[in-house]
């Protein structure tokens, strides 16, 4: 079940700050450039026709990773008066290469806006973060939010003529109000946390929320969570008196909080920050070695972080130094760290044994990668092996 805290280190939808409703009319499409599929307008569909309209950008991680399940979802209802709209505000040199790229991949309208449309949907909705989608039925919005949360299950229950929307605007009112608790809550604002937590305990009750409520301990994990951010942004400036009043206030709430440990893990990402500076360029390069003597040992105990490490010194094409043994020294360590579980850790330990000249022993580790893939995931593996056996990088 999908839990109703949600990661303050996400962005939120500042639902609390939309000035327009669900049932409300949808705004017309102020289309700049169709880039992909033929220009479709939210007045061409009559009260049968259902838009998915979703805003999105190529530099977006989490709206790439929605391209896939927009095309599935397109694909899944495509018999059933249901269009998608991807909408972008970049410029269509970066867009239309893109897009083409994907091919089938990302299998539904492509538009560029140059904010008209952004206008009536995202700003009149309060909406600052994508990717979003909105559903328009017979020219009305009944529903918005995250394309992978949710949008699936509603687009069934609208064509099935099941969709209640006041039960959504209830819904979205609760989602407005949990936005507003845990703001409080972060703030130690405990007295107004309580007050919203009463509504809050009665849409959990009424089934609006899907789970029950708790705010002793949803106040105490919100707190917790934005007090170690402080707690790391006044390390990270020096500020010794503010950080000592965080980390008494976390061992209070919690009492396994480790400033120590903490502290490690802010010294390690200070050291891979001025060891990337170096190598970029950025810095004085002759300290790289130096700098990598001192950022190895920090490593340790941290498989991703290194793995990430190495994969960008053996892979980033804007950097000045490729220190290729340093990105062999650390991959090395998070497959160790990682015994040798993670097929993505042990795929980068092959690339730098491949990059380091040691093309035998790199087929070797690729292979042990490609033996710990899950099945989804082993054509990629098995690509990177033939080219190794082939003598070349799987880019080239």
């Amino acid at each position: 079940m999908k839990s109703i805290l949600l990661s303050l280190g996400a962005a939120l939808l500042v639902l609390a700050a939309q000035a327009a409703d669900l049932g409300e009319s949808a705004a017309e499409l102020k289309i700049a450039k169709w880039v992909k599929g033929e220009p479709v307008q939210i007045s061409d569909g009559g009260d049968k026709h259902i838009y998915v309209v979703e805003f999105w950008a190529t530099w977006c991680p989490p709206c790439r990773t929605s391209i896939p399940h927009l095309t599935e979802i397109q694909n899944r209802f495509k018999d059933k008066n249901v269009t998608i709209i991807g909408i972008t505000d970049e410029k269509e040199s970066t867009v239309k290469p893109f897009v083409n790229n994907l091919g089938s991949k990302m299998d539904y309208r492509v538009a560029i806006d140059e904010g008209a449309t952004a206008k009536g949907y995202m700003q009149a909705y309060g909406i600052n973060g994508i990717p979003h989608a909105f559903i328009v039925q017979d020219k009305k919005v009944i529903w918005h939010g995250h394309p992978m949360a949710g949008l699936d299950k509603t687009l069934e229950e609208v064509v099935a003529g099941k969709y209640d929307i006041n039960k959504a605007k209830a819904r979205f009112k609760a989602e407005s109000i949990l936005e507003e608790f845990q703001q409080a809550a972060a703030e130690g604002d405990n007295a107004k946390a309580d007050k919203l937590a009463i509504e809050l305990q009665a849409a959990a009750k009424d089934g609006t929320l899907d789970q029950p409520f708790d705010a002793e301990k949803a106040k105490k994990e919100i707190r917790i969570m934005a007090l170690k951010g402080m707690y790391r942004q006044a390390e990270a400036q020096n500020q010794s008196e503010k950080a000592a009043e965080f980390e008494k206030e976390l061992k209070a709430l919690d009492p396994t909080f480790d400033a120590k440990q903490m502290r490690e893990e802010l010294a390690m990402h200070k050291a891979a920050g001025a060891y990337f500076q170096a190598i970029s360029g950025q810095g004085e390069s002759a300290d790289h070695k130096k700098l990598g003597e001192e950022l190895a040992p920090k490593l340790k105990g941290n498989p991703e972080i290194s793995n990430n490490i190495a994969w960008a010194i053996l892979t980033e094409k804007s950097l000045k130094e490729r220190d290729v043994e340093f990105a062999l020294k650390v991959a090395k360590q998070a497959v160790e760290d990682s015994a040798w579980k993670a097929p993505h850790i042990i795929d980068t330990y092959a690339r730098a044994l491949f990059d380091s000249g040691k093309k035998e022993e790199a087929i070797r580790t690729e292979e042990k990668a490609l033996a710990a893939a899950p099945e989804s995931e082993k054509a990629q593996y098995e690509k990177t092996l033939k080219a190794y056996k082939e003598g070349k990088l799987p880019s080239e």
